[in-house]
């Protein structure tokens, strides 16, 4: 056994120096090879590996069946052979010594043989067992190979993908060199472009230098035909100052001719009032004289208890009158109340299935017949406020005296409404009138200071007629608002969110903003209310919006009359350059006031959200001035037509007199769309020479 472990460590040491000496015989072998031959080699070591590995596992299977059997044999043999060796066995010994011997012999070489057997199949076993393990040890070797093979193949995919990446990043390259060679070309055409468009900048800077330089002499020429006629335009200024002067002194002359004769009928008048209040003193003195001072005594209180008894009947249909004007107020209150809970209702009513609404049909409709159904919804609205809405506050809206004609009309509007009487307010008209006469009567026998305590009186009649109006309205108001607060908040709600990019937006919501309101039947009051009687309604915001509308509509409308003015020719020369300059000063006004007012405008619409694109030169206000360069050449053509239509010496003033006021017109236009001024080359401003009168338009 000990000779056997002692060949198996030897047989291992064995191949395991051959293993180091193949390792180190491989790596220079494949640290010359390529890549590619490692590759080859590696794929080919895998395959010899996989197929030596069957091999291996059939030889084990084969080597551990013949161990099992040798395993066996010793056991049964190898005690045999040492009690053999050692001579315990015991043979049994024939009686006679020569078979003894004999016996003896051929148990010898039969011993002998079977001992030189086992021994050879002991060797075999052993070189077998040898052997095995060096293929083992191959086994093992070719295992750490094959760990080496994969990090090989890992990095060979690693080497794959940079390859890759260097291909993708070889193409962009390559479509980046293309696109350089592209733009290289591309810039030698733009330069030669670049080439071309210089020199025609510099041919252009030619004809701008020779124009120039025409211009200047014309515009000399100009100059001195306008010294001239300024000159004349000053001496018809005196002589104009002169006749101004004597027409104002015979205007002062007219004015006081007509003064003393206004004054002379007054004194007509005044005698003539005179002479009847003499006449009516002189039949008072004489029925004064003829009655006694007991009638006069019994008169006056006559007349006091009839006054006393009128003013009592006036005070109690006051009484009335306030009384039904406070259950009106509240009955009307009530109806409004009843209103807008319907209004509210209908808003938030949803249709059933299968019909249609009004807001449907709104949607359904064509421009056409929703233009038509708004305009019959906004005459039904109007009727329906005009029924339904009576101005209850016309009995205090117009406080006189009691005998003029406007206490009359007051009176007259006042019995228009529904919940009064028309017999009792006639019969209150026709009472208060006798008062008024009664009372001009009497006054006309009193002193100047009792005449001055009545106009106090009145005064304060006025003043506390004009209160209760103040009052019946807020409450009528604040009464509207209560009913409706839901409905104004809303609005208010909308009114704070509203932002826009185009002024034609907000145009559209002023006007939806204004159908709003006009719901409410106090709407006009409403909107002159104090902003401490509303603090939920943004006014700074509302009025900003309706004041950026509507000026924003004037200029369109502005903007539109003048680009669309037609000069008629039938109309007469200076007709038509009237409306023309008209039209001018309604431009000159309209803008100065919008660039007046334009940067605090700014300002204000941007912090309410409100565009102010069209407040800019490149808006609105650069349409007007093209506009009026436009109209500016109408002007000019008609002055050439008239020009040429005016021959003869005698028609030089003329003549002069219309250059005169086309220069006027052309520098008042340079004047508004100053800041324009490569529009105002357009404008084909006419150069009359004073020689032939020749219009030329450059």
């Amino acid at each position: 056994m000990i000779v056997r472990l002692g060949l198996i460590v030897a047989a291992s040491l064995a191949a395991f120096t051959v293993k180091q000496l193949n390792v180190r015989s491989s790596k220079p072998e494949n640290e010359e090879g390529t890549e590619e031959d490692h590759v080859t080699r590696v794929t080919n070591a895998l395959q010899d590996q996989e197929r030596e590995e069957e091999e291996e596992k059939e030889e084990v299977k084969l080597i551990s069946s013949i161990i099992n059997r040798a395993n066996d044999f010793e056991e049964d043999i190898l005690p045999e052979f040492e009690d053999l060796l050692s001579g315990v066995i015991e043979f049994p010994l024939p009686p006679d010594k020569a078979e003894k011997d004999k016996v003896y012999e051929i148990e010898m070489a039969n011993n002998a043989s079977e001992l030189e057997r086992l021994r050879r199949l002991v060797q075999e076993l052993e070189e077998r067992e040898v052997k095995l393990e060096g293929e083992l040890l191959e086994y093992y070797g070719l295992k750490e190979q094959e760990s080496d093979i994969v990090e090989l193949q890992r990095q060979l995919k690693i080497k794959t993908v940079e390859i890759d990446m260097l291909n993708i990043t070889i193409n962009s390259l390559q479509a980046e060199r293309k696109k350089l060679l592209e733009e290289l070309t591309q810039g030698g055409s733009s330069k030669r472009e670049l080439e071309v468009a210089r020199n025609k900048i510099k041919e252009l800077q030619r004809q701008i230098q020779l124009e120039a330089s025409q211009t200047k002499s014309q515009l000399l020429l100009l100059k001195q035909q306008v010294s001239g006629l300024q000159v004349k335009e000053e001496e018809a200024a005196r002589k104009d100052a002169q006749l101004e002067k004597k027409l104002k002194a015979v205007n002062d002359l007219e004015v006081a001719v007509v003064e003393l004769k206004r004054q002379n009928k007054e004194l007509q008048h005044e005698k003539r009032e005179l002479m009847v209040k003499l006449n009516a003193a002189e039949s008072r003195a004489a029925e004064l004289s003829n009655m006694t001072e007991s009638d006069m005594v019994a008169k006056a209180k006559e007349e006091v208890s009839n006054l006393r008894h009128a003013n009592e009947d006036l005070l109690k249909q006051v009484e009335g009158l306030q009384m039904n004007r406070f259950s009106e107020v509240e009955e009307l209150v009530y109806l409004r109340w009843v209103n807008a809970c319907l209004r509210y209702e209908l808003r938030n009513y949803q249709t059933p299935q299968g019909k249609l609404s009004a807001r449907d049909l709104s949607k359904s409709l064509s421009p056409k017949s929703q233009e038509k159904a708004k305009q019959l919804m906004l005459e039904y609205a109007g009727s329906e406020r005009g029924q339904g809405d009576t101005d209850l506050d016309s009995n205090f809206s117009h406080p006189s005296s009691p005998g003029s004609e406007d206490f009359d009309n007051a009176s007259i509007d006042s019995s228009t409404s529904k919940y009064s009487s028309l017999s009792k307010k006639t019969s209150l008209i026709q009472k208060f009138k006798k008062w008024g006469k009664s009372k001009d009567d009497s006054s006309a026998l009193s002193s100047p200071s009792r005449s001055f305590s009545g106009e106090n009186e009145e005064g304060t009649e006025e003043d506390h007629v004009t209160r209760v109006t103040n009052a019946l309205q807020d409450q009528e108001v604040k009464a509207d608002v209560e009913t409706q607060g839901d409905f104004v908040n809303s609005l208010a709600a909308e009114v704070r969110a509203a932002s826009f990019s185009d002024i034609n937006d907000l145009v559209a919501f002023v006007n939806w903003l204004d159908e709003e309101l006009s719901f409410l039947h106090t709407h006009p009051r409403f909107l002159l209310l104090p902003p401490k009687r509303l603090q939920n309604w943004p006014e700074g915001k509302a009025d900003a919006l309706r004041e950026a509308a509507f000026e924003y509509q004037d200029l369109m409308k502005l903007e539109n009359k003048v680009s669309t003015f037609i000069d008629d020719p039938q109309l007469p020369c200076e007709a038509a350059l009237k409306k023309m300059y008209s039209l001018l000063e309604k431009v000159e006004q309209s803008v100065y006031a919008l660039l007046r007012t334009r940067d605090m405008a700014i300002s204000r619409y941007r912090e309410f959200g409100i565009p102010v694109n069209w407040l800019l030169d490149s808006g609105v206000v650069g349409k007007i001035k093209l506009s009026s360069v436009q109209l500016a050449k109408k002007y000019m053509k008609r002055v050439a037509s008239e020009l040429d239509a005016l021959s003869g010496p005698e028609k030089e003033p003329a003549r002069e007199f219309l250059i005169l006021q086309g220069v006027r017109f052309a520098f008042r236009v340079h004047q508004v769309i100053l800041g324009h001024f490569f529009h105002l080359l357009e404008l084909n401003t006419c150069i009359i020479l004073p020689s032939t009168f020749e219009v030329i338009t450059h």
